[in-house]
């Protein structure tokens, strides 16, 4: 079952977000901001896909500096 993790700070829309993607059968992962978005992203769960919000509120970094942190 591939896993997303779901990068997003308003909590409706990541809530939003999360139940769309396990409806298609996807199992998700969340975060509220790129700190937490990071340590997901470097723990041992493997993550298949990247659902980011583009401007995150509280970041310096944007969805897609964390895109390119993700692939690199």
């Amino acid at each position: 079952m591939p896993v997303i993790l779901i990068v997003e700070d308003e909590v409706f829309i990541r809530d939003v977000a999360e139940l769309t993607i396990e409806d298609l059968g996807h199992k998700t992962l969340s975060a509220s901001d790129i700190d937490e978005a990071l340590l997901l992203l470097r723990s041992p769960q493997h993550i298949d896909a990247l659902f980011t919000d583009i401007r995150l509120k509280t970041a310096v970094l944007g969805g897609y500096d964390l895109a390119r942190q993700a692939i690199n």
